[in-house]
Formats: structure tokens, sequence, C-alpha cells
């Protein structure tokens, strides 16, 4: 069944949404700039455009390691993380226009801060110097966007030339190039989660950093897989999704959540329990000006799915699985956006700002064309790869 001859009317809404939120975001981000300021917009941009680019990323992620772990349960429903992982050429041309901003985005990207005869001299900045400067730090945004976007589309390539002939040669070159993506997602998924937030505030560090961004755009991205699978179920378009594909979605937002809470905490308990000022002073920040979003986002992200998804009902119930996986979203979308501003406004000894108009602008946008970006990408090939060989398999399992 190919979506060219699905429910046209279920897609009008989608679309028109997606256009709205984009329209609205464009509007709200001009305001908020001259209302907010040039260092709250460039900053909100670099919040959401991680953030999107990274649940992007995770969608490849997802289709890879259950290709190498030969999975099949998720092949019912294989072409939605296709799909939004398309979205990372979007999202990788966006942050590269923000990065244009860099010297209001990340400190250390002041000369004189590197220059011994500067007053503003920074000798921790200046150390870091050889692998935090712009010429090289632009350049490795650049390759690992590369790369991305590559591997992305070969295995996308790939899964559509198998739907179209059958031949199992296609299925090994994904299982191949499942395994290169893995290969290098170890590295950049890491590298780039230093690079693009943790350097907001280049005096601190931390070595679970890249594992602890990328629980959240995870689990971000199994929300949003969530939210594509009951909408296609419930207007028919895929067919093949059965209680049993949401029953396995559930168990991943709900064992996921614990692993994002399991990270957050390892982080802040050994940063506390060191009391180095240098390890300490990056969650003393936020605690101190935001007490109540540093907070509510361990509801939000832990408690209420924790709760709400323990029971083996709740989890194949479609309005529980979407009231839990849009709450989520809502939590780590505050928690991007603590992750980044607070260490921008410090470094320009700006007061600090709550979620206000260019925030909102910058995310109705990237919202929206994640959704456009996404919905033509699954409107361009089959709803479901049929000729995949573990296809059958993913409408027979049990639970």
């Amino acid at each position: 069944m190919n979506l060219e001859h699905a429910n046209h009317k279920a897609w009008r809404k989608p679309f028109l949404l997606s256009i709205g939120l984009i329209a609205f975001g464009l509007l709200s981000a001009l305001v908020g700039y001259f209302v907010d300021g040039h260092v709250h917009f460039v900053a909100s941009w670099l919040t959401y455009s991680v953030f999107f680019i990274g649940i992007a990323l995770a969608a490849v992620f997802f289709i890879a390691v259950h290709t190498i772990a030969h999975g099949g349960w998720q092949v019912a429903f294989l072409r939605v993380p296709e799909a939004m992982m398309t979205f990372i050429f979007f999202g990788g041309i966006i942050l590269i226009i923000t990065l244009l901003g860099i010297h209001d985005l990340y400190h250390w990207a002041h000369e004189e801060l590197i220059d011994p005869n500067s007053e503003y001299y920074d000798p921790l900045i200046a150390h870091k110097a050889p692998w935090l400067n712009v010429p090289f730090f632009v350049s490795r945004t650049i390759v690992y966007l590369a790369l991305w976007i590559v591997l992305a589309m070969w295995l996308r390539n790939l899964s559509q030339k198998l739907d179209e002939t059958g031949n199992l040669r296609y299925w090994q070159r994904i299982q191949f190039v499942s395994g290169l993506f893995l290969a290098v997602f170890a590295v950049t998924s890491t590298l780039s989660a230093f690079d693009w937030v943790m350097s907001t505030d280049p005096h601190w560090y931390s070595t679970l950093f890249g594992w602890y961004l990328f629980s959240v755009v995870w689990v971000s991205m199994i929300a949003v897989l969530i939210l594509w699978v009951l909408w296609l179920r419930k207007h028919g378009i895929n067919p093949y999704i059965r209680d049993e594909h949401l029953h396995d979605l559930g168990k991943y937002l709900f064992g996921f959540s614990i692993f994002w809470a399991y990270l957050w905490y390892s982080q802040y308990m050994l940063h506390w329990y060191a009391n180095i000022p240098e390890e300490t002073a990056w969650h003393l920040l936020r605690f101190k000006e935001h007490r109540i979003l540093f907070y509510l986002i361990i509801i939000l992200n832990f408690g209420i799915p924790f709760f709400a998804l323990m029971s083996r009902s709740a989890k194949r119930k479609p309005w529980v699985l979407t009231t839990v996986a849009l709450i989520v979203l809502i939590g780590h979308v505050f928690e991007v956006w603590l992750l980044v501003h607070p260490s921008v406004y410090h470094a320009h000894h700006l007061d600090h700002w709550t979620f206000s108009l260019v925030d909102l602008g910058a995310l109705s946008f990237l919202t929206g064309l994640f959704i456009f970006v996404t919905m033509l990408a699954m409107k361009r090939a089959p709803i479901a790869p049929e000729k995949h060989p573990y296809f059958k398999e993913s409408l027979t399992y049990k639970t």
C-alpha cells in the first residue's frame, strides 16, 4: 500500500499544521529578536536545531542497532524512523547558519581570551584552544553532519532498493552500513555533544555528558516515533501496526526514561559529591537561577512516564501513550533549554531569562519543519517494507 493511495484528507492536517508552525515560528522569532536581543536569538536556534538533529540522528541509531541485532518487531513501522532521519540535512543547514553567531554563543571563540598580552587572558581557555578554536570547530561540525547525512541516506536508499527488488544482497549491505554508522556514531555523537552544548561553558566538563545528551534525544525520538505510529494507525494509513508494536514502544519509553534518570543522577551526584568548585558551578548556576525548572524536568522526564507506563495495559492504550509521549517531549524541550541558555547568558553577564518569545519561535519553526520533512519522506516510499526479510516476523510476533 503506497501513501499516494492512502487517506489524503488525513495527510492534509499535519501538512497544514507544519506550515502554520513554520509561519508562526518565523514571525515569533523575528519579533523575539527585537524583544530579547541577538544573544537570546542565536542561543534559541542553537538549542532546538541541536535537539531536532539529535532526534533525527537517534532515528538512524534506532534503525542501525535493530539491524545489527537482527530485530524484527519494528519492521512494520520502519518507514517512520527512515523518514525522521532525513531531517539531519535540513537541521544541519540551520545549525551552520546559526554558527554565524558563534562569538555570541561560545565564550571561548573570542581571540583576546587566548592572547597572553590581553587583560582578558584566560589560561584554561588558552589551554583548550587547540581544540576549541573557530576554524576547527566549524570544520568538525561540517564533518559530523556530512558523515551522518551520507550514512543515513545510504541506509534509506538501500532500504528502498530492497523493497523494490526483494534482493537480499541489499539487506546484507544494510547490515554493513548499519555497523559502519554505529562505529561513526560512537565517536561523533559524543564529540558533537562536547562541541555544540558542553563548550557553551568552557570552564566546565563532564566525561558523561555525551551519553547524557544522547539519552535526552534518544528518549525524545522514541516519544516522537510513538506519536507518528499512533497517528498512522489511527488514520488507517499503516494497517500493519498492532498492539504488540505499541506495547514494545511503550516499554522503550518506560525503560529509557529510567536510563535517562540514571545518567542525570549520576552526573549530578558525582559533581555534588566531589564538591570541587569547577565541577559544581554548572549545576549550581541552574539550581539557583532556574530551581523550578531544575526539578520540573525530573518529574516530566522520569516521574510521570515511570508511574504512568508501569502496567502492561497502559503501554497498549493509545491515549496513555500519546499523553506520556507529549509530556516527555515537553520535559526534554525544557531540559535542552536548561543545558544551553544559562551558560550563554552567564558568559555575557546577562539576566537569566526564562522561556520567551524567541524560544517559542525557534521551537515552533523547527517543529513544523521536522513534521513537514518527515511527512514528505514517508509519502515518497511504500508505507511498509513488505520485502524486508523480517517483515512477516513483525506481523506475527507476540509480547
